[in-house]
C-alpha cells in the first residue's frame, strides 16, 4: 500500500510545493525518505524506533538526509522547515492535537503539513477485509467508537488510535492550520497489485494537506 498508493500521492504533492527544508515524521525504514531527498536541499527524518533508524541508515545514502531517533513529541528541528511530511503514521499518534500544534510552531509562515494515515474506515475495524463475490472489499463497523485499539501486524499487536474523518479535520483546523486538501488516493495505475486493488472498492489511505497562514 505504501509503494502503490501512499508514497506516490505524497511525492506528487511535495514536488508541487518545491520545498527547501523537509522534516519527515515516521521515516520507518526510509522508503519515502530517499524520494523526499530528491525534491529538496535538506531532509530531517524522525522515528522513535532504533531498529527502524538502523535499517533506514543502511537504505538511505543521500548526504542531505539526517536521521534522528526520537519521539515526535520530544523532537524539535534545529532549522525551520517549510514542509513537514508524515506517511502512514498519524493513526499511531496518541495525542494528534498536541502534535499538530507542535508542527504548527515548527513551520515557517506559509509552511505546509502533509500527512497520511490508514483510512478511518480501516482503523474502525482493522480486520474487516473480505471477498464479496470475488471483489476485495472492507466491512465497516464501530466507526464512531473512537479511541485506542489494537490490531495484529507481522505477528505483533500494534496500538493505534481510531478517529473519524471529521475529528481529524477539526483537529487540524483547531491547531491553526488552513485545510488545503483531504484526499483518498487511488492506486497508481502501473503499480497495481492484487492487494492494492482492494482500494478500488474501499479507501485505505486518508491524506491531509494543510497550511500555516502566511501571517
Amino acid at each position: 500500500m505504501n509503494a502503490c498508493i501512499d508514497e506516490p500521492a505524497i511525492v506528487d504533492r511535495v514536488r508541487a510545493l518545491a520545498p527547501h527544508h523537509i522534516v519527515e515524521l515516521g521515516c520507518g525504514t526510509g522508503g519515502l525518505t530517499s524520494e523526499l531527498a530528491n525534491l529538496c536541499s535538506n531532509v530531517v527524518s524522525v522515528d522513535q524506533s532504533p531498529a527502524m533508524i538502523t535499517q533506514a541508515s543502511s537504505e538511505v545514502t543521500e548526504a542531505k538526509v539526517n536521521l534522528v531517533c526520537k519521539s515526535f513529541e520530544d523532537f524539535k528541528p534545529a532549522d525551520t522547515p517549510d514542509v513537514v511530511v508524515s506517511g502512514m503514521a498519524m493513526h499511531l499518534v496518541a495525542d494528534l492535537s498536541k502534535l499538530c500544534r507542535l508542527v504548527y510552531d515548527w513551520l515557517e509562515p506559509g509552511g505546509v503539513f502533509l500527512f497520511s494515515q490508514r483510512h478511518p474506515i480501516r482503523t474502525a475495524n482493522p480486520t474487516g477485509d473480505e471477498d464479496a463475490a470475488l471483489q476485495p472489499s472492507w466491512t465497516v463497523s464501530d466507526y464512531f467508537d473512537v479511541g485506542s485499539k489494537t490490531y495484529r501486524w507481522l505477528g505483533y499487536d500494534v496500538r493505534y488510535y481510531h478517529r473519524t474523518i471529521s475529528e481529524i479535520i477539526s483537529t487540524v483546523i483547531d491547531a491553526g492550520f488552513v485545510l488545503l486538501e483531504a484526499a483518498e488516493p487511488q492506486t497508481v495505475e502501473h503499480l497495481h497489485t492484487d492487494r492494492a486493488m482492494e482500494n478500488r472498492n474501499s479507501p485505505s489511505v486518508l491524506l491531509v494537506c494543510c497550511k500555516k497562514p502566511d501571517t
